[in-house]
Order: C-alpha cells, then structure tokens, then sequence
C-alpha cells in the first residue's frame, strides 16, 4: 500500500476533471464551518465580492448590511451612490492594507487624515472617491458621510457572524508623508497627482499577508466567534503601473494574492501549526570573561561570529548574540530558554532584548551557578515592540568567570492564542473556477476581462453545492442570472479612460 492507493477519485486528474464536462466538475470546496440562513453575512474587497452579496440575498442567507440607502431611492440610484454594494460605503477595498486601514480606523486605533480633494467646486472624499460621482457639497458633509460608515463597519465587526473578503490587487498608492493608502491613484478620479509624495507600492506576499493576520487578530479581539471566508477575484487588472505587460503584472499579482490565502488558511493557522523562531542551537561557544581591558573589550577563546559589546551599562562585561526574527513574525512576546555552563559558584547574568542597546525592552536575571556541572537554565518572556531583531546578552560583572552558551531557543508565545484568533478562516475558490485553463476562458466576456453572467453563475451554484451538499437537486439553487447583465461598481476600471497612448 501507499498513500496514494486511499485518495479520493477528486485527488487524481483523470478522474476529477479529464474525464468530465466542464460544466460538470464539481466539488472544489470542502466549507470548514457552517454558513447558516441566519448568520448575519458582510461582504467586502474587490469588486468580485458583489456577486456573494446579490446571490446570497437571492437565496435566502442574510447578507448584513449597517448602512442602508435613504428611503425612497431608487435601485439604480442606490448603486450609483454606493449604498448595498458592499456591507457599508466603503467603496471597494482592493488590499488587506486598505482593509486593515479601515479596520484601524473603526476601532480607534488611528484616524482618518484631514485630506480632501477638491473638483470643479465640489468636494471628494480621497478614501471613497467614487462614493458620490458628483462630489459632496462641503467639506462637513463628506467628512460627516465618512463618520458614518466608519461607525457602520464597526457595527459589522462588532456584530456579523461571517466576514466575506475578496482579495483584489498588489498594486496600491501611497502617502509617503502620511503614510496612509488611498484606494485609488490620486489624480484619477479627482485631486492631485504629487510625485513627491504618492507613492507607488507593489506589495509583496509577507507585507500582504502580515496586513491580513492583523486584521483578523484585531476583529475576533472585537468578535471573537466570526468566521472568515476569503476569496481572490479572477478579474484581471485594468491597468498596471509595475512597468510589466498588464497581462504578465495580472497572473504575478493573483498568484502572489492566492498564495497568501492558501498560507494562512492551509499551511498557517487552521493546521493549526504553531509560530515559532528559528530555534539555535549554539554549542562550543566559549568565553573567557577574564582579561578584560578598561575599556572593556572581551578576549574571545572561541569566536564563531557572535558580536562584541563594548562598554555594556553598569560594567556588564559579556558578550552579545543577535538572534535574528524569522521576518514573518510582527511586534509580540516571545519565549526564551538559554542554557549556559560556568563554574560552580560564578555569578551569571543572561538578558534578552528587543534592541542593540540593552535596556530598551530588556528582561534581565542574574543568578549563581549552584549546579555541580555548572550548567543553569535561563527561561522568560520578551516583549518585543516592532518587528525585528531579538539579541541575547550574556555575561557577569565578575572578573576570572568563564561560560559557556550551551543551547538558546526563542519562540513566541502564540501556540495558544492562534487557535483563538486564527480558527474558522476559509477560502473558496471562484478565482480557479472562472481561470482556470480547464474552463477555456467561457467565462469571461470577449474583452477577457469581465466575468460574464453564466460565469457568476456557476461560480454562485458551485459554491451554494458546496455548501449545502453535492446531493441536492441542481434547480435548488435559484439562479443569480438576471436577464440583463447586472452592473457591478469597480472603481480601478476606471483606469481604462488613461490609456490608448
């Protein structure tokens, strides 16, 4: 026997996909949790993340919007003005930079900037450029309307039960002296291009990634019992500004976008894998504390590369270890165990801290060796308050001392909280169906770009089979195609008017 001789018909290709109609593939999605009729459902991202809000509504589920239209509006003029496209105005959110953006401002952590744009009279609102096509009146207004959806995507991160999030673009604009994203370039649809001062960034996978952990970290602090459901849009980009072919800048961004969902989702955290350092092991490293110079300089007897202190507060002769961060890892609290051999009755002291100078986030114990062998166990925490370097300081402010670093290991201490955090996150996968060299490109309209509505459709029904069971009647699912094409709100479309040059 082998492992391969026990896989389901769906793990070979012959049998899941080469030897069936297209139209006929099925189950690509095993949920994770259950999606009820009566969970309270928001939808956010990329312009595809309006299918699952029309469809869900369509069929029954509760798709939660905080920020209803006025009364008396019309469908179409709902639309226009930016109300039940998403769960609340917020206009599409393309990164999990804008979304952590938004999220930050919800819950206090930062501010909306004072910044407002300005056209032909009338104000625009540089976070929601698009939200009102004419522009708002006055400044009171706009920031008036913001504070308003501000307040309704907290209501949803306080209260829904479900967190839909489409992934939608690498490509993002910054502020450099802000330090803040817009969702558009400036310029495009209203306000000032600054070349000084907006910033293009093509994100990278840990950047993308690291924003997306925190959101989730910060919403189930708020919510504890949501559940994540995260898609990747399959509509290409508009435009690139990457300095590549738009269609090579669309695959790199959308494999890059869905090689960060499958980490958290398959390889992070619902594996429930734990975060750790690197663990050192760093044996043979000897030191002779003797022979120290006034203005302290360490004779090494053995140096394998670790670094020298010169002159460490209050006299501490020793020596120094970077222990380098993973580079995945944000600001948190890390676990430490050092083992150290000295002679019986030496005076050790052992410091980990969050920077090049000791006492900025230091723990420090200083201890006699007792044991016969010499050997003493350091263990702690350390709270580490940015991303970066962890260095390790051994020493004693003895002359005639000598130790020995027999073993250091440092991880953090997120074992049992990413269980809590980071459970009930699912993905699922309309980005394949619709791009998938399997499904010849039927679903996308003649300009290649826009996903026609039999492509929503089978992407809607192959997730609602999914979910409910792949033995349910076909016709159970009531169809999300009307007869006309419906209108989808993507605002980066609008980049199509800045080129042909």
């Amino acid at each position: 026997m082998n492992p391969y001789e026990r896989l389901d018909s769906s793990a070979f290709w012959r049998h899941a996909v080469a030897s069936k109609s297209m139209f006929d593939i099925s189950g690509l999605w095993a949920p994770q949790f259950a999606i009820l009729p009566s969970d309270k459902i928001a939808t956010f991202g990329s312009c595809f993340a309006q299918h699952f809000g029309n469809a869900l509504s369509k069929n029954g589920y509760q798709w939660y919007c905080s920020e209803e239209a006025p009364e008396g509006l019309s469908n179409k003029s709902k639309k226009r003005f930016g109300y039940n496209v998403f769960s609340c105005r917020t206009g599409n959110i393309y990164t999990t930079s804008l979304l952590r953006q938004w999220v930050e401002w919800a819950v206090g952590f930062s501010s909306p900037p004072s910044e407002y744009w300005e056209k032909d009279g009338r104000i625009y609102d540089p976070f929601r450029p698009a939200i009102e096509p004419d522009g708002f009146s006055n400044l009171e207004e706009m920031e008036s309307s913001r504070k308003n959806t501000i307040q309704s995507f907290l209501k949803i991160l306080l209260t829904a039960d479900i967190f839909v999030f489409t992934l939608g673009l690498t490509e993002s604009w910054f502020n450099k002296s802000g330090r803040y994203e817009y969702p558009l370039c400036p310029g495009t649809v209203a306000g000032e291009f600054d070349p000084d001062n907006h910033v293009f960034v093509n994100q990278s996978f840990s950047f993308i990634r690291e924003n997306l952990l925190e959101v989730i970290k910060i919403i189930r602090l708020l919510n504890p019992n949501i559940k994540f459901l995260l898609t990747v849009s399959p509509v290409p980009l508009t435009a690139t500004n990457s300095g590549r072919h738009v269609l090579v800048a669309t695959m790199a961004s959308k494999s890059i976008l869905r090689g960060v969902t499958d980490d958290i989702v398959s390889s992070s955290f619902n594996s429930k894998k734990k975060i750790a350092l690197e663990c050192i092991r760093n044996g043979d490293f000897k030191f002779d504390l003797a022979g120290w110079e006034a203005n302290g300089t360490l004779k090494v007897l053995a140096d394998k590369g670790l670094q020298i202190s010169h002159n460490i507060e209050n006299s501490f002769c020793g020596i120094k270890q970077r222990i380098r961060n993973s580079g995945e890892c944000e600001s948190s609290t890390f676990k430490y165990r050092v083992l150290i051999r000295s002679p019986k009755g030496s005076i050790v002291h052992v410091c980990l801290s969050a920077s090049n100078n000791s006492s900025v986030g230091a723990i420090t114990l200083g201890r006699t060796i007792e044991d016969k062998d010499g050997l003493e166990e350091f263990c702690g925490t350390v709270k580490v308050p940015w991303k970066g370097d962890i260095f390790l300081w051994v020493g004693s402010r003895k002359k005639d001392t000598y130790a020995e670093i027999v073993s250091v290991s440092v991880k953090r201490c997120e074992e049992e909280v990413s269980e809590k955090f980071f459970k009930d996150v699912d993905y699922f996968p309309s980005y394949e169906i619709i791009n998938s060299p399997v499904f010849r490109g039927s679903f996308f309209e003649p300009n290649q770009r826009s996903v026609n509505p039999v492509g929503v459709e089978f992407v809607m029904k192959s997730f609602f089979n999914c979910l409910h069971g792949e033995d349910i009647a076909k016709d159970s699912i009531i169809t999300v195609r009307d007869s006309r094409k419906e209108d989808v709100v993507c605002e980066e479309e609008l980049l199509a008017a800045f080129g042909g040059k």
